[in-house]
C-alpha cells in the first residue's frame, strides 16, 4: 500500500531563487505555510489532485507567478497564500473551495489592497465568485 505523502515541510523551498517552475508530486495533500515563500522567479506551478489546502503564505512574495490552477479537492486557501504576487494574472479556483481567508490575495503584506491584475476563474455561484465580488477582484465564470 502506498504511503501518504501529506505535505512538504514548512518553508522547504523558501528563498529558492533558481526555482522557475515546479510540478508537485502525487500524494501531496497540503501546501504547508511558507513552502514557496519568496521564490522570486517562480512563474509556473502545477498542483495535482489530492491537495486540499493552500497554507498560509505558501506562495507569498513569488513576484513572477502569473498562472495558478488549483485542482478539484482544494477546500481552503489560507491568509496571505498569494500575497506579493504582483504579476499574478489568473487563478482557477474549483467549486470545492469553501474557505478563502480575506487576505489570501492581497499584494501588499497585511493590507486591504488586492492584486490589481488578478482575475479569478471559477464556477458561478461559488465561494470564489463571492470572494471576488466582495473584494473588487475581476471574476470570470467558468
Amino acid at each position: 500500500m502506498p504511503q501518504q505523502m501529506g505535505g512538504i515541510d514548512e518553508g522547504a523551498f523558501s528563498h529558492c531563487e533558481s526555482l522557475t517552475e515546479i510540478a508537485l508530486p502525487t500524494g501531496l495533500t497540503e501546501l504547508r505555510p511558507y513552502v514557496f515563500w519568496a521564490c522570486g522567479k517562480l512563474n509556473s506551478v502545477t498542483i495535482l489532485a489530492g491537495v486540499t489546502m493552500i497554507g498560509e503564505s505558501a506562495f507569498c512574495a513569488c513576484g513572477k507567478l502569473t498562472r495558478v490552477v488549483l485542482p478539484v479537492g482544494v477546500t481552503r486557501i489560507e491568509k496571505e497564500a498569494f500575497t506579493g504576487c504582483l504579476e499574478h494574472r489568473d487563478i482557477w479556483i474549483p467549486e470545492s473551495v469553501k474557505t478563502i481567508i480575506k487576505t489570501a490575495f492581497c499584494f501588499k503584506h497585511i493590507s486591504t489592497w488586492y492584486a490589481p491584475n488578478l482575475t479569478i476563474h471559477a464556477p458561478a455561484g461559488s465561494t470564489a465568485e463571492k470572494y471576488a465580488r466582495e473584494n473588487g477582484i475581476s471574476f470570470i465564470a467558468e
